[in-house]
């Protein structure tokens, strides 16, 4: 399971967002930064051959939960979730002995693939940057947390996801699998 190198989240119908690059505890590989544009050599982190601003994977983490306890009825929604980020989230938040703070916010999660192959069954592709295409018309720069999550808030407007499609689909942090 990769290192976490970026968290990105944006609430639902607002303009508010939460990003941060992290440094990584193990090498990126080859193919990771190829498909990322992240390195981390020497203590630098660069996206496509430009620092930025990083930090340590527990203060990331911390500034999430932070950032997640502004808000009541809180579902994280990834596209895939379940087959990668939430899995990844969990290892992360086992090993900076955070899953009782991540708990007490009560959010839950939701994969937004589910979603959409329940009201839009039958597309050739549901894959992000497929879906970005098929209900925005757009191509964008696919595995940037930061875009990714940009895409995915109009992928999900634009294909008439509503709150309570959210909530039918959210399962709580107990059904996230390789937990700790």
């Amino acid at each position: 399971i990769p290192d976490i190198t970026q968290i990105a989240a944006s609430k639902i119908g607002s303009q508010k967002t939460f990003y941060r690059y992290v440094s990584p505890e193990q090498i990126i590989s080859n193919d990771a930064k190829t498909v990322s544009g992240i390195d981390w050599s020497n203590g630098i982190l660069t996206y496509q051959g430009n620092p930025v601003d990083f930090v340590g994977i527990k203060t990331a983490l911390n500034d999430f939960l932070d950032w997640l306890k502004k808000f009541d009825d809180v579902i994280i929604v990834a596209q895939f979730g379940f087959g990668f980020d939430f899995i990844v989230m969990d290892r992360a938040l086992c090993s900076c002995d955070l899953k009782d703070r991540f708990n007490s916010i009560g959010a839950t999660f939701c994969d937004s693939i589910n979603i959409i192959k329940d009201k839009h069954p039958g597309l050739g592709s549901y894959a992000q940057k497929s879906l970005a295409w098929h209900f925005c018309g757009e191509t964008y720069d696919t595995h940037n947390a930061t875009d990714d999550v940009a895409m995915l808030k109009k992928i999900l407007k634009n294909a008439g996801i509503s709150t309570s499609d959210f909530r039918r689909h959210s399962v709580d942090y107990t059904s996230i699998p390789n937990k700790c």
